[in-house]
């Protein structure tokens, strides 16, 4: 059994008018891809390259589980 993550929907939509009718054209990267893109320089930045070094293992984890929360904070 697969659960769909939430990726927060898109993050830069590029919208078209069609009549009356405004569509999604183009969706552009996830939410939570532009989220991650901003949370890992920040987590290297605030941890340090010795740390980063020793738990780079652990970096991609704590960065997916930063922008889950983000999005996760959104829908409230």
């Amino acid at each position: 059994m697969t659960t769909e993550r939430d990726d927060g929907g898109p993050a830069f939509p590029s919208l078209e008018r069609v009549g009356e009718i405004v569509q999604v054209a183009h969706e552009g990267m996830s939410l939570r891809a532009y989220y991650l893109g901003k949370v890992v320089p920040a987590l290297i930045a605030h941890l340090g390259p010795h740390r980063v070094e020793k738990d780079v293992e652990e970096l991609p984890d704590v960065a997916l589980k930063l922008a889950d929360m983000m999005i996760k904070a959104l829908r409230r």
